[in-house]
Formats: C-alpha cells, structure tokens, sequence
C-alpha cells in the first residue's frame, strides 16, 4: 500500500496532565489547550468560516469535499470502522482521498495536534506511531512496545518519557468516549492510568484492530495517509480532543466559560478565517498553517489558518459529494445516544499509481504582538525532492560492470509493517569516495527513486535518506575506514529506509545496497510494469547517480517483485 505522512506539530511539552494533544505544545508550554478564533475565556458561540482561495488550481473541485469536512466537524460525531480500503470506497487505485486529507489537515487549523510521536521524531526501533511524548531526563525517547508487540499500546514501556496525549482515565482507550470530556474524565498524568497500564494508548489502527476490538479504525488526526483509503468520519478521540477545549479556562464541562464552535462554509472567495488552496510551493502533499495568541495562562486562540496542498506531485481524487462510511455513531452531546449511520458509495478503478511522499516538520515564530504562528507540514525540513517525474539519463548515472549484479526485492504485506524493500548495486564502476559527499557530518541530499513502464505517475517510490543525525543514542552514519560509509536507522524514518552501505573503489568493487521495511515505507502498487528503473540519487549541488534497469523480474505479483539486471 502507497502511504503519506501528514503531519502537524511535534513540538516539545513536559510534565502536568489531555484525548490527543494541541498544536503548539512546547516545553515551555507543556500543556497549551488550542480554542477557536475570538475566545476569551468566557462563554460564546463561536464562528470561523472557511473558504477556497479563488486563485488555486482544482477550486471547483475542492467545494464538495471542503464542504463535507466543514459539516464533519461541525456535527462531532464519534464513528467506528471509519477506515474504508480498495473495494469498499470509491478511490481509484493509487489516488489519495483529497476529503480524507483535508479533514486531518483542517483538524490542525482548529487547534488540534496528533496523538502519535510522528516519523520526526527519530525513535528507536522504529516507532512513529508510539503515543506523543517528550523525552525525559535521559534526553532519547525510551520506546518498547512491550508484551502485546503493539506500538501505541498501553503497555508499551516508555522510561522517562513524558507523556503528551489526553487519555481517557477510566479505561485508557481511545477508540471509546466519556459522556463529560474534561478534566474529571481526562489527563495527561500517567499516575492517572488504570491499574495495569503502563501508558497512554493512542488511536492507531493497529492498537484499535489487534487489541481493542475496533478493527478499520483510527483517529482521523493520527499522523499518515494511505492512497485508495477513504477516512471521512471522526474517531473517539478526534472528538474528545475537541470536546476538551469546548471546557474552557477551567478544564471542567458545563461551566461558563464553556463554548461551542460552527465552521461556515463561504464559497470560493476571500478573506476567509481558514483559506484552502493548491499551491505547490509550500507543501509536497498537505500542510495546514495556523496563527494563535496567548489568552491566558497556558491557552490559546486561533486567528487564521490557511491550508495548503500539491498539485503536481500528487494525484487526488475528489469525488464523491457525500460521506460514504457505514458504521456505529456516538453522539458528542453531554448525554449519550447511540445512532447508526449509513450511505451508499459507488466504487470505480483504475490502473493509476501515486507517488507516495513523507516528511516531517514544525515550526515557531514569535512577533512583537506576541503572536505564535505554528505549522503543521510534510515538506519544510526535509530536502527537495530529487526523483523527477522521468529517471535521469543512464549516460550520467554510475552502472554495474558484470550482468546481474543489481538486485532489488519488494515485498507488499497485507500488515504494512511488515513491507519490505531490499536493492542492490554490486560490482560498479569506479566510484570516488568523494562521489557518495559526506553523509556523516555534511548536508547532502539522498534519495532512491523507482519508476517503472508504466502510464501511471512516476516515480513509483521516492524515499529520502538523511545525511547527519542520531539514531537511538548513536549516530545513525558512520564511515567504513577509508571506502566507505554505512547508515543504520531502526526507526525508518522519514520514508522507511533503515539500511544504506556506500563502498568506493576502482570498477568492480563499488557497492551500493539500500534496505527498507515497515510503515514507512511507500510501497508502491504491485505487480510492475517492465522495465523497472531503480536509482539511488545523491546531491549537494551536483548530483551522482546509481543505476540499474531490470527489463526480466523473478517474480511479478501483487505481494512480491523481485528481479536482476541489467
């Protein structure tokens, strides 16, 4: 399965006791609650209005799914099974759901943050989805995912990590919610837990199917997207995340300074509290960006959000008009009511296939007026991207020297952890250690690329692999003497790769071998379309290139391709 990353803020917060967490969380402010635009501490009806800048590409497109995540938020219903996959939707294979991603990115731009760590943060063992923390004393995330081997479990063993995540005190489970959503029901305290529990558990499809009974669930704020997935109706947690911040100043449901929220849909003009448009230049894929100012303490209120997406770099369906889960609902009312909800879809196919892109970042300011501006984004502290929409020339790029010396492996489980990728370039030509830059201590860009013959967009697969950092306690590069350099990641992050050998040399000893698995790794659909181009691409201003084309696979299956070449 083909998966994005969208992600909001991963910003640092400490100790104190919130279902999910807000954007903007820092250590300073380790327990900053998010409202709406105009609140002031005292209760209110409060409005904000989004609108479709009139400028941006797709715009007529855009109007029924804006309208439908604006009328989905608005109504705060709590849903089950609200993941839908290949058959059961109406998604063309390897498009991205643009109702399904407009609805995450424009939960951040009313105040909400994710519940998981998100691939930014570089845990050990490789674990985005273990529930959002900071990282104690010991100054590294203390991730294990315990006896169930489900991360973002409550056992999960997390040492001194300090947990972020708003969790239900009388049961811990994220995929249920309380008649009172406040400080009575809620905490961040993990001395809070029910007996037993050892953290926060957060709402990630795995917890809720293997555990907890909710199978094809998940929070619609948990961090990643899926292509030819359709998630249009909230989960448990998305709505007491929300329902939280309705508690006002004092944390407490039912009080004055309680408030409710309407989003207005205004059409395709300007001026708007929230604009949405297609614009290339500021995201690979989504990003939502929200300003907020300190109303007290450690609370906030919105002043404007804007949201963004890419045009070229993905491709997106828009379609249809209407929701199209079937599932159990519960109301948000502060009495409970139980109602079933259903409506048809209308389900069509395709042969297309999405370049299936990941990053991670967030960002602070402070002004004069002191105002935060806080954005949630899949592109800003990662490097460009490298693979281009056609492979680079053969001519430029470095080749084996001996017949069926490159090998690659791809292996697409039905459990996307346990994806996998596995290339091989062997017996090169002469490469200089100078052609791989300095991945342990410089700025290069690295990337692999994978296209194939296909019509469908290209690149298949575009994963990039950081220069410099720290993996678990150690540095993930590390030189091989003089010949070479060596990169190992657990945590698979950005893009899944774990595994990278560079070995220089004269021609016939050069290596390159890339190795991925799990999450995050956006595993292209299979089978492939001959031939297959895999390049491995590093740049600091020039670019090198390693090459090889397979025109004969081993195996070309819908779990598995595997071949040699050239």
């Amino acid at each position: 399965m083909m998966r994005v990353t969208t992600l909001g803020l991963l910003l640092a917060a400490a100790t104190a006791a919130h279902a999910g967490s807000f954007v903007g969380t820092s250590s300073s402010v380790p327990g900053v609650i998010v409202h709406p635009k105009d609140y002031t501490g005292t209760g209110a009806t409060l409005s904000m209005s989004v609108c479709i800048d009139p400028t941006s590409p797709n715009s007529a497109d855009m109007v029924a799914p804006i309208t439908n995540v604006v009328a989905t938020w608005n109504a705060l219903t709590a849903t089950s099974t609200n993941l839908l996959f290949g058959g059961d939707n109406d998604i063309p294979t390897g498009e991205f759901d643009f109702e399904s991603v407009a609805l995450h990115e424009l939960g951040h731009c009313i105040g909400l943050g994710h519940p998981n760590l998100g691939t930014d943060a570089g845990t050990p063992g490789g674990g985005s989805n273990y529930t959002k923390s900071l990282v104690g004393a010991n100054t590294v995330f203390n991730v294990d995912d315990g006896a169930d081997d489900v991360i973002g479990s409550s056992d999960d063993v997390r040492g001194d990590d300090v947990n972020l995540h708003w969790f239900r005190t009388s049961n811990n489970n994220p995929f249920t919610i309380d008649t009172v959503v406040d400080s009575t029901t809620y905490s961040r305290d993990v001395a809070d837990l029910p007996v037993g529990h050892l953290f926060p558990a957060n709402a990630d499809r795995t917890v809720g199917g293997t555990l907890l009974g909710f199978p094809d669930t998940e929070a619609v704020m948990q961090q990643g997207q899926f292509s030819d997935e359709a998630q249009r109706t909230l989960n448990h947690d998305d709505v007491a995340q929300f329902r939280y911040g309705q508690s006002g100043f004092d944390e407490l449901e039912g009080t004055a300074d309680d408030y409710t929220l309407t989003l207005t849909y205004g059409g395709i003009t300007t001026g708007c509290d929230i604009m949405a448009k297609f614009d290339d230049s500021m995201t690979s894929f989504a990003v939502c960006g929200v300003s907020f100012i300190s109303i007290g303490g450690d609370h906030r209120a919105i002043l404007s959000g804007e949201l963004f997406f890419n045009d070229s770099a993905v491709t997106w369906y828009f379609g249809p008009v209407g929701p199209t889960t079937t599932s159990t609902s519960v109301s948000t009312s502060s009495s409970t009511s139980v109602s079933t909800t259903s409506s048809t879809s209308s389900t069509s196919t395709s042969s297309t296939s999405s370049t299936a892109t990941s990053s991670t970042s967030s960002s602070t300011s402070s002004s004069t007026s002191s105002s935060t501006s806080t954005s949630s984004s899949t592109s800003t502290t990662l490097p460009p991207p490298l693979c281009g929409p056609t492979p680079l020339p053969s001519g430029i790029c470095h080749l084996v020297t001996e017949a069926l010396k490159g090998q690659i492996l791809l292996k697409d489980n039905a459990d996307d952890t346990k994806d996998q990728l596995k290339w091989k370039w062997l017996k090169g030509d002469a490469t200089a250690l100078g052609d791989f830059k300095d991945p342990v201590g410089g700025s290069a860009n690295y990337q692999l690329c994978l296209y194939d013959g296909s019509g469908n967009t290209q690149p298949l697969l575009s994963a990039t692999i950081l220069p410099g950092g720290t993996c678990g306690t150690k540095p993930c590069w590390k030189a091989s003497g003089t010949i070479g350099f060596k990169m190992t990641n657990k945590a698979a992050t950005p893009h899944g790769i774990t595994k990278v050998k560079f070995t220089s040399g004269i021609a016939g000893k050069p290596q390159v071998q890339i190795q991925g698995k799990g999450f995050d790794l956006a595993m292209p659909g299979l089978p492939l379309t001959l031939p297959v181009v895999v390049q491995a691409l590093a740049d600091d201003g020039t670019t090198e290139c390693w090459q090889t084309t397979y025109t004969v696979a081993i195996k070309n299956e819908t779990a598995q391709f595997q071949a040699k070449g050239p």
